[in-house]
């Protein structure tokens, strides 16, 4: 009995090695073959025009489309185990694991369903879909690119731990460089980790109080980005600035001694003495410059300009003085960082809001002023002689100045104006300011695209907002809506010869944000990070610049939040994070651009 079914095994492979080819070419890679196969939806019908790829390690080698029939076929220099993606560029495909053999092999039908739920494709590179780039487990949380998308930087949630690690993830290939470990990251900010240049990464976490080592508080962390070195480690309270890199040191406003000021509902509040510190990023080595007069618990307009930043101290006088009173925040004050001096700048007079500082050019500080009960200057202050000079009036019929913003060259100012009748909110506008001539120019605010009309930033507290782009020329202005046929983000660019560019993007209706939109590095393609209204979750579409929202082309199907892209600089790669369908895990991801 034994001996029959021996011979019956040895028959059927004997039968199977004739019909595909001999066993012995497998062992000869370099043996010829051809392989068809049909693509087929789930319902069962043919689908034609579909890209079909052939896969081998992990990297697609080969690419054909089908035919009207949904059938295709290639010939194979090399045998042995394949996977064969089908993927209908809609987010439906099909894998199929099989050898290949010497002569005619046949991948049967190949019926499409979601690549998402297809786990292994992610792993796979060129087949048109989601490429998965990291792999470590954990969520990748705060991604921040460098200015040329080589390396991304983020902070990864250890596996069974509360804590995280640092990383830097090297694109476009994602190779990854733990920069620090075991890190008990502060969470409850915007932004746990930002990238002050791309030399140096911020995060804030937890240390021992210099002033109570039985207490934990929260601090501030400076890393190279490269080694992971720490090059600052100081509790948050005690930095009364930003730090910023300027040129090869890193600077910033710090804060010790600290004493009890007054007595609050939630305890004691606290000042500090304040001084500036340089740090050479070369060198290492830190310099501290003479502390500023005053015990200072603010300061406001912190402008920086290279190596120089003007303030306005909230105080400018001893507590213990009773006629001291609160700083109306007129005085001036500039630090240089490169010499670590401070000098009493100028006087600001009545200017009315906080917000309405707006960074210098290099030569000079723009504000407003109060010149009398229904009359605005528009002031410019030179930061080396102090000077303050008024560039322009507004007279109440040319509305209040609510913002305003410094053009990337220093050539103008973009002016946000909103109009009052009797102190009720009645209209606003955007005007160009040219620093040359003072001249102002108006920007149309009624626009139309996709059939709908719409009038930009009328609402007193409106989600308008205007802003430059790179090239200095081009004016944005967006804002949301609710029209006729949809709720809408309307984005408008305005060219410098007041030609304007309308678009509308659907969103949802807790949507209060424009969908945002990135152009690649070589300004021809624009990907859109869009809610998906029947899902709820947001996509990547890509498409040439300028493209209206309806024509551009989804790349993204994974049914999870896309978020953080980048183009690679080469324009090659969309790099994006999204859940990991296989994982469950936040992941790097890419996909190749299409036009």
């Amino acid at each position: 009995m034994k001996k029959v079914k021996k011979l019956f095994f040895i028959s059927a492979l004997t039968i199977l090695a004739t019909a595909c080819g001999g066993f012995s070419d497998m062992d000869d890679p370099a043996g010829t073959a051809s392989l068809e196969g049909l693509a087929l939806t789930a319902q069962g019908e043919v689908l034609a025009s579909v890209d079909v790829y052939l896969v081998r390690d992990g990297l697609a080698v080969l690419e054909v489309k089908t035919d009207e029939q949904g059938l295709f076929s290639m010939e194979l220099d090399e045998l042995g185990p394949v996977n064969i993606v089908v993927n209908d560029g809609a987010g439906l495909g099909s894998l199929k694991q099989m050898a290949v053999y010497e002569g005619a092999n046949d991948a049967g039908r190949l019926f499409v369903q979601p690549l998402e739920s297809i786990s292994p494709v992610v792993d796979m590179r060129g087949v048109g879909f989601e490429e998965r780039v990291t792999s470590e487990g954990g969520d990748y949380i705060d991604p921040k690119y460098n200015s040329d998308r080589s390396a991304v930087f983020a902070a990864r949630k250890l596996g069974g731990s509360a804590n995280y690690e640092i990383v830097r993830i090297d694109l476009p290939m994602g190779h990854e460089t733990v920069l620090i470990d075991d890190v008990d990251l502060v969470t409850s900010h915007t932004e746990e980790i930002q990238l002050l240049d791309d030399r140096v990464l911020q995060y804030r976490a937890t240390m021992a109080s210099p002033e109570n080592p039985e207490t934990l508080t929260q601090s501030l962390v400076l890393i190279d980005t490269n080694s992971g070195q720490k090059l600052l480690e100081q509790p948050w309270w005690q930095m009364f600035s930003e730090a910023w890199v300027a040129d090869d040191d890193i600077c910033y406003f710090e804060g010790y001694e600290r004493q009890q000021a007054y007595d609050t509902l939630f305890g004691w509040a606290y000042e500090y003495q304040v001084r500036p510190v340089r740090i050479n990023l070369t060198a290492g080595q830190q310099e501290i410059g003479a502390t500023l007069s005053g015990w200072k618990t603010h300061a406001d307009m912190w402008i920086r300009g290279g190596h120089k930043v003007a303030f306005r101290p909230q105080r400018d006088c001893d507590y213990e003085d009773p006629n001291c009173g609160w700083d109306p925040l007129t005085s001036i004050y500039m630090t240089d960082f490169s010499n670590l001096t401070t000098s009493y700048l100028g006087d600001s007079g009545d200017a009315y809001s906080f917000a309405l500082f707006t960074s210098w050019n290099g030569q000079a500080i723009f504000f407003l002023r109060n010149l009398g009960a229904s009359e605005q200057g528009l002031m410019r202050m030179n930061v080396s002689t102090g000077q303050v000079s008024t560039l322009r009036t507004f007279e109440a019929a040319e509305g209040t100045i609510y913002r305003m913003t410094l053009s990337p060259d220093n050539s103008e100012l973009l002016l946000d104006q909103r109009f009052y009748q009797e102190s009720h909110f009645v209209s606003g506008a955007v005007s160009r300011m040219t620093l040359s001539d003072n001249s102002l120019t108006p920007l149309a605010m009624d626009h139309s695209a996709d059939s709908d009309t719409f009038t930009l930033c009328q609402g007193e507290y409106s989600s308008c907002t205007m802003s430059y782009l790179d090239d200095s020329l081009t004016v944005r202005i967006t804002e949301t809506f609710d029209l006729t046929s949809q709720r809408a983000g309307a984005l408008v660019d305005f060219a410098a010869d007041g030609a304007a560019t309308a678009r509308l993007f659907p969103i949802g209706e807790g949507d209060y944000r424009v969908p945002s939109l990135l152009t690649s590095p070589d300004s021809s393609i624009e990907a859109l990070r869009l809610r998906n209204l029947e899902t709820g979750f947001f996509q990547l579409l890509t498409g040439p610049v300028g493209t209206p929202a309806d024509e551009m082309q989804q790349q993204t199907f994974i049914t999870a939040n896309h978020s953080t892209m980048a183009f690679s600089e080469d324009g090659t790669y969309l790099f994006y994070f999204t859940r990991d369908p296989i994982s469950g895990y936040t992941q790097l991801f890419r996909v190749e651009n299409t036009e």
